[in-house]
């Protein structure tokens, strides 16, 4: 198959409005509590969006659709999930600004699993890691393991450096 080969399959307007973008930052400063240091400032993530969306890939009608669990009231947590997708026949990962990487039942959007990667680790080469919103590019399934970056500094996310690895034993 090549590009030659390529063809749309759907092409149609959703009954269903979604926003393009589920992140909304808002000018901040360092006082305001739940605040997160930017690169040219400081922001507070606004806690509306996130969710997902499932379709049926040869028609794009709406399979199923599941909210965001939300943010517990933590100041500055933002629902978004902006990070790419992994999916399989099986589950979804969905990593998001709230530094939660979540897998979701494929066939009805159950959240099945999920972790916080949020946290400070010691690597394999004795430095200290921090993990925190996962944003960009998704999880990465490599035979029995699962790769996650963490920590993503860019709209005021929570930033980190940790590549975070898991067995799927």
């Amino acid at each position: 198959m090549g590009l030659k080969s390529a063809k749309i399959l759907f092409n149609k307007p959703s009954s269903q409005r979604w926003d393009t973008s589920d992140l909304l930052t808002l000018p901040s400063t360092s006082s305001t509590k739940g605040a997160q240091q930017g690169y040219d400032g400081w922001y507070f993530l606004d806690s509306r969006g996130g969710g997902l969306h499932a379709l049926d890939i040869k028609t794009g009608e709406l399979k199923w659709t599941m909210p965001h669990p939300g943010c517990n009231q933590v100041p500055g947590c933002s629902q978004a999930q902006s990070a790419a997708l992994t999916a399989s026949n099986d589950f979804v990962l969905s990593g998001g600004l709230d530094g939660i990487l979540r897998a979701y039942a494929s066939e009805n959007g159950k959240v099945i699993w999920e972790v916080d990667t949020k946290v400070n680790l010691k690597s394999n080469s004795g430095m200290t890691v921090k993990g925190g919103s996962i944003d960009g590019p998704g999880p990465v399934l490599i035979k029995n393991m699962l790769l996650v970056t963490s920590g993503y500094l860019f709209q005021g996310g929570i930033p980190g450096n940790a590549l975070l690895a898991f067995s799927l034993d």
